[in-house]
């Protein structure tokens, strides 16, 4: 739970960036931004409270081999550190973000880096650094009084209304909550950009070992090595109380090659796009739920399936294969599941 009741603006500053694929390059400020009218307060109220808001639970950092290879995390881990480095850790987040700015629809905007302080999570005092790209200008009236009248001009500006892309990524735990609103034509931002991943929250990573259930049944050959597996999986949490993510791991191995496994999860975390850490448990009752959802499919063998009712549970099945009539006998054992 994050609380801005209390958040200012320590620092600002604005890039513009292009679309490096059309080589449009891009323009860095040599000067922060100061603040004319009450920005810092409207940077607060709009742009703070908007990617709070729609952030969700939030997203974590993530890089393939190190993650102070991970060119956000690095520069913001800078600027928390030492504030001095402001400026200049802005500067080379632009850059970053202009070279992964090649997908056609990415279109220029003006980028605003923010460095927050007084915000509040889960009552801990935060820092917080606030990236925010505006690609669309809005038309404005601006009213200007003349000789004891009033005129009228028009401009256009950075809208208030909607926070096209954001961030904002809290010191001490890192936990990044973003927006993009113009997700629908490009995934950059998340993506390539921050290259982040859904926080491992317990609803998230139980929806992720539903699916990573159901597909390491789906690469054991024998339907009855399936059957085994299941019970395995609901063994371990019984005795446990939970089942962690190392858990599914080993006992997935005892069925499939290991290799096949982390292929598996790293299918489902691409897919999902979450991190699943080894430690986070899943309580005995929903696994066992998990377990029964994945159950309800069996393979009996390469174009042959048996889809059961939630009413019904397997106890054993055997099959037969009879090379002399090229015959397959499939005997079943059902049981009513308990209410």
């Amino acid at each position: 739970m994050i609380n801005i009741q209390a958040a200012t603006v320590e620092n600002i500053i604005i890039h513009q960036i292009g679309n490096k694929a059309r080589d449009e390059g891009y323009r860095l400020s040599t000067v922060e931004a100061t603040d004319d009218g009450g920005v810092k307060e409207l940077l607060v109220h709009h742009y703070l409270a908007s990617v709070v808001k729609g952030g969700g639970d939030g997203y974590v950092f993530f890089h393939e081999s190190d993650l102070e290879l991970n060119e956000v995390f690095h520069f913001c881990k800078a600027i928390f550190a030492d504030p001095d480095q402001f400026r200049s850790a802005s500067e080379s987040l632009a850059k970053h973000l202009y070279a992964q700015s090649l997908h056609p629809n990415v279109s220029a905007g003006d980028l605003l880096v923010v460095r927050f302080s007084g915000l509040q999570h889960d009552g801990e005092p935060r820092q917080a650094i606030g990236i925010f790209k505006s690609e669309i200008r809005e038309p404005y009236l601006s009213v200007e009084e003349i000789d004891g009248g009033f005129s009228l001009h028009g401009d256009r500006g950075i809208s208030l209304g909607m926070v096209q892309k954001g961030a904002l990524i809290l010191d001490e735990s890192y936990t990044v909550f973003a927006v993009d609103k113009l997700s629908s034509k490009t995934k950059y931002w998340l993506e390539s950009f921050l290259k982040v991943k859904k926080k491992p929250t317990e609803k998230a990573c139980l929806k992720s070992l539903t699916q990573l259930v159901k597909q390491v049944t789906h690469e054991i050959e024998e339907p009855a090595q399936v059957l085994e597996y299941n019970r395995a999986l609901t063994e371990q949490a019984i005795n446990d109380g939970a089942l962690k993510i190392e858990d599914l791991k080993q006992i997935s191995a005892g069925f499939i090659a290991p290799e096949v496994v982390a292929e598996v999860i790293a299918k489902t975390e691409a897919r999902d796009q979450i991190a699943l850490p080894d430690t986070i448990e899943v309580p005995t009752e929903k696994l066992t739920e998990a377990v029964r959802k994945g159950s309800r499919k069996i393979r009996v063998m390469a174009g042959l399936e048996l889809v059961f009712q939630d009413k019904y549970q397997i106890d054993s099945i055997d099959k037969d294969e009879d090379s002399d009539t090229d015959s397959i006998t499939v005997t079943l054992k059902l049981a009513r599941r308990p209410v």
